[in-house]
């Protein structure tokens, strides 16, 4: 069973791993868009990511521009916490993007944010697992497996 894993998309992870890093940040029709919060540096801003530690996203802008920043689809919007040059500001949403007009060059954006934690029952290769969730990040499964566990106690 590990065989039909481990090698059926082995060779399709380079192609993923590329659209991902590609995507992470992208540019169109004037606006810049934070698609994905992992730290990323681009000719028009640098994305510093502080997940899965801490909700918690700084994009400094490197050209003038409208910014849009994807947040996971589980934030509550209302305890959205977003500053420009420390200074805290409502701005208004694009669906699940944060959306920001008119920044200068070097401007400074810091969006926080809880992190949920949840435990919830999922279902991998036909077997029933608690897992344990903080923001997106997976730190915790019961039962952890009795060959190799990927997950102290």
């Amino acid at each position: 069973r590990g065989a039909d894993v481990q090698n059926c998309c082995g060779s399709h992870y380079p192609f993923g791993n590329y659209f991902l890093w590609e995507n992470i940040v992208t540019q169109e029709s004037g606006a810049v868009h934070v698609n994905l919060l992992f730290s990323r540096e681009t000719p028009w801003c640098r994305v510093e990511s502080e997940l899965p530690g801490q909700g918690r996203v700084t994009v400094t802008m490197h050209k003038g521009a409208n910014l849009m920043v994807r947040l996971p689809d589980w934030v509550n919007k209302k305890q959205v916490d977003v500053r420009i040059a420390g200074r805290r500001v409502e701005v208004p949403w694009k669906g699940d993007f944060v959306l920001l007009k008119d920044l200068k060059a070097s401007s400074k954006v810091q969006i926080s944010f809880p992190l949920r934690r949840e435990k919830r029952k999922e279902r991998f290769m036909g077997h029933e697992v608690e897992v344990d969730w903080l923001g997106d990040t997976v730190v915790g499964v019961s039962p952890g497996g009795a060959v190799l566990p990927l997950f102290g106690s």
